[in-house]
């Protein structure tokens, strides 16, 4: 109950009382992607601190799944959200900052595999930008 005398602050209190209500109409939108496996700790952080300032900053959820028993290399980071925009500025955040400046914490390649290796984890990025790209329209 809102107490005042004061029409103006009663109505802005209306407006953002249907804000609320129009924001928890809004369909939760849902989006995955694979990531390293060996890369989940470094985009949860210490304390979990990293995956908790995404949520925070980008009011999604993020879930992520224990290795794959398919392929114990991946796992599946989900996204939930309302705002789809803040989802894609979300992946864009993951993307480049958080996962990339770990992949040089991967065990080294073997020089014969090298460029098979590198060739194989460019067409595994350029699937999973095609699959969150199709999860935005």
């Amino acid at each position: 109950m809102v107490r005042t005398n004061d029409e103006k602050s009663l109505q802005m209190v209306r407006l953002k009382i249907i804000e609320i209500i129009e924001e928890t109409k809004q369909q939760w939108k849902s989006t995955q992607f694979l990531v390293d496996s060996h890369v989940v700790g470094y985009l949860v952080g210490r304390g979990g601190r990293n995956i908790k300032n995404l949520r925070d900053k980008f009011n999604v959820q993020i879930d992520i799944s224990d290795p794959n028993p398919e392929n114990p290399l991946k796992s599946t980071v989900t996204v939930n959200g309302r705002d789809l925009q803040a989802m894609k500025e979300l992946e864009i955040v993951m993307k480049e900052t958080v996962l990339p400046r770990n992949y040089n914490r991967m065990p080294r390649p073997k020089e014969e595999t090298f460029e098979e290796d590198l060739e194989k984890e460019l067409e595994e990025l350029r699937n999973a930008g095609e699959v969150l790209a199709k999860g935005f329209y």
